[in-house]
């Protein structure tokens, strides 16, 4: 499980760094399209980095999180402590 875990960190490094040229370096939107690959895999990297910033502000270790819901067999809703308190 690890293994594949690793494979879909590698995977979605070029966009995390992809994106995080794009916040901090001010470039064309035509090589920020380049540089995030796919409008799907600029999707991923939107949610990985609503899913880290929340847990920034939550105070909760992200990778336990991210490995606990990339385990599991459907998906579900991240156990954040703002999220179970409910409105």
């Amino acid at each position: 499980m690890f293994k594949a875990f690793a494979w879909g960190l590698i995977a979605t490094s070029s966009l995390a760094i992809g994106g995080w040229i794009g916040a901090s370096v001010a470039i064309s939107e035509r090589w920020l399209g380049v540089i995030m690959g796919t409008p799907r895999g600029a999707t991923i990297q939107a949610v990985l980095a609503s899913v880290l910033q929340t847990c920034h502000q939550q105070r909760v270790d992200p990778f336990p999180l991210l490995a606990d819901l990339l385990r599991a067999p459907a998906p579900r809703v991240a156990p954040l402590p703002a999220l179970l308190a409910g409105p």
